[in-house]
């Protein structure tokens, strides 16, 4: 189903669309921006007209926003990394704030957040 969106080639917005879910009688397509999400919403219902058209059934739209980052980690099978690295001081800020949280869950998972991102 990508395809019929990579060949709409006329439409910038068409071509920033990736399709996340398909299940039976929905598809989940993502775009990079809320703005792209909501320009693409006003035009849902003649989209799901035409891929119904194309694809012989017809589906329920569900559009969200979805950043480039993520497309790159499910394309590639793996997790959601974080964008970039960062400072120590942003490091050591986070492990500071877990240790004084007495939620022994949140602390684990800001301490685990922490050595994630110091890498």
């Amino acid at each position: 189903m990508q395809a019929f969106f990579d060949t709409l080639e006329n439409d910038p917005v068409f071509q920033q669309v990736r399709v996340l879910r398909v299940e039976s009688d929905q598809v989940t397509l993502g775009l990079p921006s809320p703005a792209l999400a909501n320009y693409l919403r006003l035009y849902s219902r003649e989209l799901a007209r035409q891929i119904g058209d194309q694809f012989g059934h017809h589906y329920d739209l569900r559009i969200v926003v979805a950043p480039e980052a993520f497309y790159q980690s499910t394309e590639q099978g793996s997790r959601l990394a974080p964008a970039g690295r960062f400072s120590e001081e942003v490091c050591t800020r986070i492990k500071s704030s877990a240790e004084a949280i007495e939620d022994d869950e949140l602390k684990r998972s800001l301490l685990a957040l922490a050595r994630r991102i110091q890498r």
